[in-house]
């Protein structure tokens, strides 16, 4: 093993393939923020605002690790063997690749919590009636624990010097020189110099963390889809005794089928994103001698299906922005199909991506509607509703007005907790359709 290493034409591949799947995801973690900050309402949920600080946590790993890669790697690179590791372009040194795996550790560690607090966000709004005021008192802590930890599990590693070439085009923790690990007495390689204990430094703060993360997520979203399927079913109880319009019931129907399919996007997502390093660090920890960030590299040279899941995980780590964005447009871009089926599928994204500018008010995190310019016109100003005036939506105003002068989920609730709970599907449908 000694003389292993990758050719030329790989060590291009290695380096360019995350930069450019990166790019995209750059873009996309770009746009889904513009749309959060800049939309009216969008960041008066904590779910909304989660979601914001899981974009930016991920934005910073993208760019730290595959879209700079092999820029931040040393320059002057040799295995323990004295033989040059063959990096493309890496015009690095020490200190930039230590700064790269500190800064990825935090990054990914910090957007993988934040994504498992997603998920457990949604199943409180959902399984509880106050579950968004709940999440609004502890919001603080729901963000300074993703941050805290993410900080611990980057700082640890720094006095083992643990921050190294972990093959391929990237650093991260990893002895130097490379292949000093598997150094015999007698065979003239050189003792490990840096990162003696990243073993266990990857089993603690890397492998164990997006193991629990990743049950926390799949958790959360079987539990959102339980319990609005429980929902589903008690409110056609109710329809099925009374014999009401079903109207309503078709509308809690949708509401559910949107509600799955979201959760089904976010979980989706992450698992897209990390499946196939996963599976290298679950072959890594069942035989910890073959350490999956080297061995996969080497894989490209003997081709099959171990140098089709490297390229994989190369060409995914960095995606999570694009699906992310493709789960928070999705609903958006099918409402504008529906009812605008004259548009072009460029003026539906143009639309769904970019809403029409509009002066905005802000409260805390609170928006109102505006007052000001209409985006119809540059030179036709049309006057808003007062400032204390709450949004009410075309479709949300018309299910909430039933004639009776009084609220109608407020009213159905008291008399029929199962009406009232229809009711709210109901609005909720209209609202996101």
């Amino acid at each position: 093993t000694s003389t292993d290493t990758i050719d030329d034409r790989n060590a291009k591949i290695i380096a360019i393939l995350p930069k450019c799947t990166g790019s995209v995801s750059l873009v996309c973690s770009a746009l889904l923020i513009n749309h959060l900050v800049h939309t009216p309402g969008q960041l008066s949920k904590v779910s909304n605002r989660l979601l914001l600080g899981l974009s930016v946590s991920d934005m910073l790993y993208t760019f730290i690790m595959p879209f700079l890669s092999s820029w931040m790697v040393p320059s002057d690179l040799f295995d323990a063997y004295g033989n040059e590791v063959n990096v493309f372009q890496n015009t690095g040194s020490v200190r930039t690749c230590t700064m790269q795996g500190t800064i990825d550790q935090f990054a990914a560690k910090t957007s993988w919590m934040y994504n498992a607090e997603l998920a457990f966000a949604y199943l409180v709004a959902v399984r509880f009636r106050r579950g968004e005021r709940m999440l609004d008192r502890f919001e603080p802590l729901l963000h300074a624990v993703p941050v805290i930890l993410g900080l611990l599990a980057a700082v640890i590693p720094l006095p083992y010097e643990a921050y190294n070439h972990a093959g391929g085009a990237f650093c991260w923790i990893a002895p130097s020189p490379g292949k000093c690990e598997s150094v015999e007495k007698g065979d003239g390689g050189q003792a490990c110099q840096r990162g003696k204990n990243y073993v266990n430094l990857r089993i603690w703060l890397s492998f164990i963390p997006c193991f629990v993360t990743q049950l926390i997520v799949l958790l959360s979203m079987l539990g959102v889809i339980w319990t609005v399927f429980r929902i589903e079913r008690k409110s056609d109880r109710y329809v099925n005794s009374t014999g009401p319009t079903n109207s309503l019931s078709q509308a809690s129907r949708k509401y559910t089928k949107k509600v799955a399919l979201k959760c089904v996007l976010y979980v989706l997502a992450f698992e897209i994103t990390w499946f196939f390093n996963l599976w290298g660090a679950v072959e890594f920890w069942a035989n910890n001698e073959n350490d999956h960030e080297t061995a996969g590299p080497l894989a490209l040279d003997e081709g099959g299906w171990p140098a089709v899941k490297y390229l994989l995980n190369l060409a995914l780590l960095p995606t999570y922005g694009i699906w992310s964005s493709i789960a928070y447009f999705i609903l958006p871009f099918l409402k504008a199909r529906k009812e605008h089926p004259e548009w072009g599928i460029l003026t539906r994204v143009r639309n769904t991506v970019f809403p029409p500018s509009r002066t905005r008010e802000r409260a805390g995190w609170r928006f109102r509607e505006p007052v000001g310019r209409s985006h119809n016109s540059e030179d036709e100003v049309t006057s808003g509703p007062p400032p204390d005036t709450p949004i009410v939506s075309p479709a949300k105003a018309s299910l909430m007005n039933d004639g009776s002068g009084q609220d109608p989920l407020n009213a159905s609730s008291e008399q029929n907790p199962e009406k009232g709970l229809m009711r709210l599907a109901s609005i909720e449908s209209a609202e996101y359709a």
